[in-house]
């Protein structure tokens, strides 16, 4: 029958010395009570080591710390170190197999590729980018959660606290087979109840469920998923990245995020949208021959602080796009109030049918009920009458225009709803002539106050290498 063993040292040990477990614990107690025999117990305690070392024959034999330890080298050949409420401070390396439970705090110069092992050697935090970080707190506990959901697979948590500096980072965690609790390890899935927020750095995981009450938040953080989304409570990525990188297509499943917003997207894998999500930063890709399906559910929102954007998509020497976005995709742009012409483009296929009236007039004109069906979007076009699509003003002068090439001039559109001739997207670009949104008051001509309003077109976007000619 297998006891678990543990070691517990008091006193002091002399600054810059080394100390080891080594694998025969028994006769090394002996050694060490009879050095000590005249005090009758045994009197050690770790304050500053050059060298710690466990290697116990026992992988099950624990070292108590009853102080806080500072030691250059960590070498957990096998065994077990137990901080308890203190905290072992590894000021140059770790190595080894054994295992740290407790407070493992790493002080020393970081750079980025290296793992740096924490509770183990599959426990480790790897920088990709980091400057100015001059302290890593991991804080392993072990053993049963107390609102961990019923049943729950591994029980553990997991600290972190980095100090100083900017960074971004993979955590790697780490379990044991027999922790698994009879669960299947493909299911696995990270969990957490109460709030938690990460501030910097990339969290890795594979799948993330987030039960009634829950919440999660990335706030200027990263958060990479290689498998599924299950959240009955709050996942806030408003403020931060998510990327999906698995193996195996992936979706984005109905009310993933909290306001259905993410700030930025990145898609390393075959991605498909089964409800509208809104992007606030940049939508980008990492890698090739990756599919983001949005299904017509993707809204690339633009406000007073921010215009989402689409980065750069990699191409072959044909200029296509090496990467594809199947699938309608909303682009807003806001404009202040403020009453002047405006270079505008509606960046969607040439192929789309959507008409200038159904896109920035949003499908209205002032002989319409309503006028204005959403309140903040779209504005009036004039230059025609209300059967061509125009809305009517004073003057009747035209308000959106096309250059003509040839002549070196620009001409009024002719009409604004006819699914042939006023495709929005059958010209590069036009200068219009912004008054507001469709709630400005026409009849007061030059005198309508100007306000803010957001234009939006929907369509499939254009992609790879654009020519343009004239």
């Amino acid at each position: 029958m297998h006891r678990e063993r543990r070691l517990k040292i008091k006193g002091y040990h002399k600054h810059g010395r080394n100390f080891s477990i080594t694998h025969h614990i028994k006769s090394w107690l002996k050694k060490l009570f009879f050095l000590h025999k005249t005090l009758g117990f045994i009197k050690y305690k770790l304050l500053f080591i050059n060298i710690l070392t466990s290697n116990s024959s026992n992988s099950s034999t624990e070292l108590i710390l009853n102080s806080n330890t500072a030691a250059a080298i960590v070498n957990m050949t096998k065994g077990i170190i137990a901080t308890g409420a203190n905290t072992l401070t590894i000021t140059n390396t770790r190595t080894g197999n054994g295992y740290i439970y407790g407070n493992i705090r790493r002080t020393h110069v970081f750079t980025t590729g290296v793992a740096y092992a924490f509770e183990g050697s599959d426990n480790t935090i790897t920088f990709t980018a980091v400057t100015g970080v001059t302290s890593v707190l991991v804080t392993i506990t072990k053993g049963s959660v107390a609102d961990f959901p019923f049943g729950g697979s591994i029980n553990g948590e997991y600290n972190v606290s980095v100090s100083g500096g900017t960074y971004a980072a993979n955590f790697r965690l780490h379990y044991e087979d027999d922790e698994l609790n009879g669960n299947a390890e493909n299911s696995l899935a990270l969990w957490q109840y109460a709030s938690s927020t990460l501030g910097s750095g990339t969290a890795q995981i594979k799948n993330i469920t987030i039960l009634a009450g829950g919440q999660v938040t990335i706030a200027n953080g990263k958060i990479s998923i290689s498998g599924d989304i299950n959240n009955s409570g709050r996942f806030d990525v408003s403020s931060g990245t998510i990327e999906f990188n698995g193996t195996l297509p992936q979706v984005i499943p109905i009310d993933a995020f909290y306001s259905n917003t993410v700030k930025n997207l990145i898609i390393s894998n075959n991605v498909s949208m089964l409800a509208e999500d809104t992007v606030t930063g940049v939508l980008s890709f990492s890698g090739i021959n990756h599919t983001l399906s949005t299904n017509d559910h993707l809204i690339l929102k633009s406000t007073a602080a921010a215009t989402a954007s689409v980065a750069p998509i990699t191409t072959d020497v044909a200029g296509n796009a090496l990467n594809n976005i199947s699938g309608n995709v909303i682009v807003e742009r806001f404009i202040n109030a403020h009453r002047a012409w405006r270079l505008l483009t509606a960046p969607i296929k040439s192929s789309s049918l959507i008409t200038i009236n159904e896109a920035w007039q949003e499908n209205a004109t002032t002989s319409s009920l309503p006028q204005n069906p959403t309140s903040g979007y779209g504005t009036h076009i004039s230059g025609g009458s209300v059967a061509a699509g125009f809305d009517q003003t004073i003057t009747g002068r035209s308000s959106m225009k096309t250059f003509n090439s040839l002549t070196k001039t620009w001409s009024g559109v002719s009409v604004t709803n006819d699914a042939s001739a006023s495709r929005i997207a059958a010209q590069p670009g036009y200068l219009i002539f912004v008054r507001g949104s469709r709630a400005v008051n026409l009849s007061q001509g030059e005198n309508a106050v100007a306000d803010n309003t957001t234009l939006r077109v929907q369509g499939e976007l254009n992609t790879g290498r654009q020519t343009y000619t004239g």
